[in-house]
């Protein structure tokens, strides 16, 4: 059946993890410089932010834990909730016939290799509730991405290597280099190609 499988109208990201995925001296040890010299420390910064970023979105994934909010118009019949690793559903809420918020306390989750997806309960008989008419009448709440200390230590290589290039090349906007690829390609989404 097709439509079955929908994705959120939009997908919102709620909390931004201020925490670097590498250091400042495990970049400055990666191109080899000199760790007390501090002088470029804001530009390998903003570097390892763009890097970090630019991994994400190649790759289809979310590194650092993170919370999102999905939207949708009303329940479909399966919610498809593209964001891993790790993908958690905390709650999902909904505006009842009534325009009232409800949580949605019966649901189930389907755990999928690069997503998840949300299905009626079978307490209630297959079908999820009424909804008021409105956008944004279904919210639910997601958290993907791992724990800044369990961040595979190949994910950490690959945002090195392109903080490296960067700097090699004084451009934050080079290609993401071929090392760097092949240190996350285990961890590409299938997805990522047709989301970017």
């Amino acid at each position: 059946m097709q439509g079955i499988y929908v994705k959120p109208v939009r997908i919102v990201q709620t909390t931004f993890p201020s925490t670097l995925v590498v250091t400042l001296d495990e970049v400055k040890l990666c191109a080899r410089m000199d760790t007390t010299d501090t002088l470029l420390d804001s530009t390998i910064t903003a570097y390892i932010k763009s890097a970090t970023k630019r991994i994400e979105s190649y790759a289809g994934i979310t590194i650092r834990e993170t919370e999102f909010t999905g939207y949708y118009d009303s329940f479909p019949p399966v919610m498809d909730i593209r964001k891993q690793p790790n993908t958690a559903i905390t709650k999902i809420d909904y505006y009842d016939v009534d325009n009232a918020l409800q949580t949605l306390t019966e649901y189930m989750i389907q755990k999928l290799k690069y997503s998840a997806n949300i299905l009626p309960s079978t307490k209630t008989v297959n079908s999820y509730p009424e909804t008021y008419y409105k956008t944004d009448a279904v919210l639910v709440y997601i958290t993907a991405g791992w724990e800044t200390a369990d961040i595979p230590d190949d994910i950490k290589e690959a945002i090195k290597q392109m903080v490296v290039s960067m700097l090699q090349n004084c451009d934050p906007d080079v290609d993401i280099p071929k090392i760097s690829i092949s240190l996350v390609s285990d961890y590409r989404n299938s997805f990522a190609s047709l989301e970017n």
